[in-house]
């Protein structure tokens, strides 16, 4: 049976990812909640304004909803304590986890392809080895292995792990790209030029997201990216 949902919470619902998702959800009439610690943009949500480390808060948001996606993150490079990453990534999780279970509500997690490291070559497969970098990375996983936890315990919870997303309102160093192209300065090219690196959209993150929200096993996870990839130079 196909998972149907209308009532909707999405954590980090102010972010990069949250807005458009927001905006794709409220075309599908569906009643949306979003609980972030930034105020959102669009009138036609309920805000909570809380941060994912306040289980009550948490708790609160997911009281009548059939779907939780979970985004909210810390963005790499943060400035930010070390131990910041993993209160807000892996706490975060759980607190979102156990409004969950408590009442049988779907989970669909954003994780990050950083869960693989920087040491890659050819395709990335959802089984390859995993070896993260860092405070960010390291939560990431931790947080998918949270996840695994809780899917045993009967929860129905999906995770995606996105490439590099770009797409309208892009932050960290494809920003300062984007910058660049604006001001008509010489972009920086990261080898020869005719290496490629893997990127997912945003649109079409949005996409697998809502796609997620339909599938039906508990506990998989799935990497998003791209066909046709162009090489840096192009």
């Amino acid at each position: 049976m196909v998972f149907n949902f209308n009532n909707v919470l999405v954590t980090g619902g102010s972010g990069f990812v949250g807005v458009p998702l927001i905006k794709k959800l409220i075309d599908n009439k569906k009643n949306v909640t979003s609980l972030d610690i930034k105020p959102n943009p669009d009138s036609n949500i309920n805000f909570i304004q809380a941060d994912i480390r306040d289980a009550a808060a948490v708790k609160k948001a997911g009281k009548d909803v059939d779907i939780i996606f979970n985004l909210a993150s810390v963005v790499p490079q943060s400035d930010v304590p070390a131990s910041h990453y993993k209160d807000v990534i892996v706490g975060g999780m759980k607190n979102v986890l156990d409004a969950a279970i408590e009442r049988g509500i779907k989970v669909v997690h954003i994780s990050s392809s950083g869960v693989y490291g920087a040491d890659r070559e050819g395709i990335v497969k959802e089984d390859d080895q995993k070896k993260p970098i860092g405070p960010y990375g390291n939560a990431k996983l931790e947080a998918e292995l949270v996840c695994q936890d809780y899917a045993k315990k009967g929860i129905n919870v999906v995770i995606l792990r996105p490439m590099a997303i770009i797409g309208p309102g892009v932050y960290g160093v494809f920003k300062i790209f984007m910058k660049f192209v604006y001001k008509s300065y010489p972009l920086v090219l990261f080898g020869n030029g005719n290496n490629k690196i893997q990127l997912a959209s945003l649109s079409d993150t949005v996409e697998a997201l809502l796609c997620a929200a339909k599938y039906e096993n508990s506990g998989e996870a799935f990497n998003i990216g791209s066909d046709n990839i162009p090489t840096v130079r192009e």
